[in-house]
């Protein structure tokens, strides 16, 4: 499927607020560990480098993936317990925007 040049170009800007948008999440409740990778990773997207999203779909799928993050106090994340289920499935909705996104670009 050939994307048109606008329709690229908003997935590039989408796709670098989505990760984001998790990475500020992720600092909000103290969630160690992807941070780095992921300012690492959305540096590249914002800079359209067409390795960017090849890389964050590496941290898809298998144990210790992404998606297998789970915000919570019992984690030692700076969360209130009322917090988890709202902050997770925004977690979630990121994650699989991100996902999608990264999918549509790879080349």
């Amino acid at each position: 499927m050939t994307l048109g040049k606008e329709k690229v170009k908003d997935n590039w800007d989408n796709l670098g607020d989505t990760v984001a948008a998790i990475i500020q999440l992720l600092k909000t409740y103290e969630v160690s560990g992807w941070q780095d990778e992921l300012e690492e990773v959305n540096h590249r997207i914002m800079q359209r480098w067409a390795e960017g999203p090849k890389l964050l779909l590496d941290f898809f799928g298998g144990m210790g993936s992404l998606t297998d993050m789970y915000i919570c106090p019992e984690n030692n994340h700076k969360i209130q317990e009322e917090e988890v289920r709202n902050v997770n499935q925004t977690l979630d909705k990121l994650t699989s925007k991100a996902y999608s996104l990264a999918k549509q670009l790879e080349e």
